[in-house]
C-alpha cells in the first residue's frame, strides 16, 4: 500500500520548503490545485506550482513521482499545462473530480499523454457514475473520505463504501483513499475486506513534530495488516 504526502500550499515558498523538507523521507507526492470556487479553500495555482517546480533540488526530483488532484472547476485549463510540465517532473496520475461531470472519453483522446483518474466525492454515488462512465476504462480512481477543501476535516468512514462497491462492479485498478488519514483511522482503513491501494496523507504528516516517527507507525500498521490478510 503506497503512503503519498498531499502538497497543499498557498504560496510558492511553502510549496518548495514543504518538498525539501518531506522528500528526504517520502518520495511519492500529490498536489492539491484549488481555485477557491469548486472548494471553498484557495492553494497554489498550477502556474505558481511551475514556479516552485524550477527551484526544487534536481537530485530530489529525479527519484520522486508527482500526482495532480484538480480541485478546480476550469480543469482542462490545467491539463494543457500538465502536458508541459510532464516534460521536466516524473509525473503519475492526473485527478478531476466526477461530480463536474467531464467528458472523460474525450478528455483521455485529447490529452492521451496524461494518466487521468477520477475523484468520488463522499456523497457521490458509485452507481451513479458507473451509469456516466464505462468504470473499467478509468485507470485509477480515488475516493475522498473528507469533503474536498481544506485539510484537518473529520473523517467519514461511510465513504469506504465505495471500494466495496467499485470492487463488486469488478474494477481492478488502483484505489486510492484521500482524506484525515492518521493513527486514529488508519485502523478503520485496514479492518476493511477490500482495502485501497494507496492512502493520500496531508496534515498528519505536515503538522508532524516527528516526521520519520509518524511515517514508521503508518507503514508499521499496513505491514501487520498485510501479513494478517
Amino acid at each position: 500500500m503506497e503512503i503519498i504526502l498531499t502538497l497543499l500550499n498557498p504560496t510558492v515558498a511553502d510549496c518548495v520548503r514543504q518538498f525539501q523538507s518531506f522528500r528526504p523521507s517520502i518520495r511519492q507526492f500529490q498536489v492539491d490545485i484549488q481555485d477557491g470556487k469548486y472548494v471553498v479553500s484557495k492553494a497554489i495555482s498550477l502556474p505558481e506550482f511551475q514556479k516552485a517546480l524550477a527551484l526544487f533540488p534536481k537530485q530530489d526530483l529525479e527519484t520522486a513521482t508527482f500526482d495532480f488532484h484538480l480541485q478546480e472547476i476550469d480543469y482542462e485549463r490545467d491539463l494543457d499545462l500538465l502536458g508541459e510540465i510532464k516534460k521536466s517532473l516524473p509525473l503519475r496520475y492526473v485527478f478531476i473530480h466526477a461530480s463536474l461531470a467531464p467528458d472523460y472519453p474525450r478528455l483521455k483522446k485529447r490529452y492521451a499523454g496524461l494518466t487521468l483518474g477520477l475523484v468520488f466525492n463522499p456523497d457521490d454515488e458509485i452507481k451513479t457514475v458507473a451509469d456516466r462512465y464505462d468504470i473499467s476504462s478509468i485507470p485509477t480512481i480515488q475516493i475522498m473520505t473528507i469533503n474536498p477543501g481544506p485539510q484537518g476535516q473529520a473523517f467519514i468512514p461511510q465513504a469506504l463504501n465505495k471500494i466495496d462497491q467499485l470492487r463488486s462492479l469488478d474494477y481492478r485498478s488502483k484505489i486510492y483513499l484521500d482524506g484525515a488519514i492518521n493513527e486514529k483511522t488508519i485502523d478503520i482503513v485496514l479492518m476493511r475486506q477490500n482495502k485501497p491501494d494507496g492512502l493520500c496523507v496531508g496534515s498528519y504528516f505536515t503538522r508532524a513534530t516527528d516526521l520519520k516517527k509518524r511515517i514508521r507507525f503508518l507503514r508499521e500498521k499496513i505491514t501487520t495488516a498485510v501479513l494478517a490478510a
